[in-house]
């Protein structure tokens, strides 16, 4: 350890340039070990899976976003405001959200 004369007892800040190669010369390998993996598995000597490309079909892509919105809104809000079964054979039945608050409120959460 080497003392800084203008500043006695502190140690003086030996490491910038060593330390900043070191840095460097890590992130070049670690640059070129990246760069030679990906080749690898990008070269077609690897196939872990084999691929039937004749079972994929081409993409859908969605014409309407804003359309499909309001129609999924529209079902939404359909399911939320109707009575309807949900389980006909186990006697499970939906209710409209507002009437739903108001029994709640009528008659309280269940509690144990």
């Amino acid at each position: 350890m080497s003392a800084n004369p203008r500043h006695p007892g502190y140690e003086s800040g030996g490491y910038g340039r060593t330390l900043l190669l070191l840095v460097l010369i890590f992130v070049v390998a670690t640059l070129a070990f990246i760069a030679a993996v990906e080749g690898e598995f990008t070269a077609s000597k690897v196939t872990a899976f084999p691929v039937n490309t004749a079972t994929f079909k081409e993409p859908v892509i969605q014409i309407d976003p804003v359309g499909d919105w309001k129609a999924y809104k529209a079902q939404q809000e359909e399911l939320l405001n109707s009575y309807g079964w949900v389980d006909k054979d186990a006697g499970i039945a939906r209710i409209p959200i507002e009437r739903a608050i108001e029994l709640t409120a009528q008659q309280g959460l269940p509690h144990r």
